[in-house]
């Protein structure tokens, strides 16, 4: 901290009685949970910029589900967690945030992609889903596309790392 930081930061102490260190203690947990959210707002911007590049419309309500459930899939991948077993939790998260029930929300997921598939770009689906779904036969399910989408961001991260 610089000196006059530290000015500042005495006078605080001595006009609330809060000790230096709880201070420090106090601003560190400030700056990390401001990091924490700002690091997810880059991968959910992350991820509608890539489901918009493959030729997804940003505009429906099923985009932003969309979007949250490959987030909260890749937090789970990147937590070291399970995410193909917590796929059905992630719904569950979801039913509490959106007050929708899972199956709507699944029914909606369903939909976009049933809907666009054919219609999204022809290399990026090659990219992402290549080795990992056969997408050249059918459309893959709504856990398919969202793992694929999950695994996919994190192997991106991992190779920029």
């Amino acid at each position: 901290m610089d000196e006059r930081a530290t000015k500042v930061a005495e006078v605080i102490c001595e006009k609330t009685g809060v000790k230096m260190e709880d201070l420090l203690h106090l601003l560190n947990e400030v700056m990390q949970a401001q990091v924490q959210r700002t690091e997810e707002q880059i991968l959910e911007m992350r991820i509608a910029n890539l489901l918009a590049q493959m030729g997804l419309i940003p505009r429906v309500p099923a985009f932003q589900f969309l979007c949250k459930a490959i987030q909260h899939t890749y937090e789970n991948y990147k937590s070291g967690s399970n995410a193909r077993k917590l796929l059905k939790d992630v719904y569950k998260q979801m039913e509490q945030e959106y007050n929708r029930d899972v199956t709507s929300i699944q029914n909606v997921i369903r939909y976009l992609i049933k809907h666009n598939w054919y219609n999204l770009s022809t290399e990026m689906k090659e990219q992402i889903f290549e080795g990992r779904v056969n997408w050249r036969v059918g459309i893959p399910t709504n856990k398919e596309f969202i793992l694929t989408m999950a695994e996919y961001l994190y192997h991106e991260d991992a190779f920029a790392e």
